[in-house]
């Protein structure tokens, strides 16, 4: 897999992450019920986007060292 598509994938791990993290805080502050379930997807999603901003920054790192092509 090329530097720059991996690049892409990370982003849109990290756009559908922020976007789902979005809708379950929503989801939170109107749903009355049930709200340890909704700490845990809230908590997953940012566990998915630390992940994503981390693969990104190693993958920009190794680009700029000229390590690879």
């Amino acid at each position: 897999m090329s530097m720059i598509v991996f690049n892409r994938v990370c982003y849109t791990l990290c756009a559908v992450s922020i976007c789902g993290a979005a809708a379950t805080s929503m989801a939170m502050v109107w749903i009355t019920e049930d709200h340890d379930s909704l700490w845990r997807v809230l908590l997953s999603f940012l566990i998915l986007f630390l992940a994503g901003a981390a693969m990104l920054s190693i993958n920009i790192t190794i680009m700029r060292r000229g390590n690879c092509k």
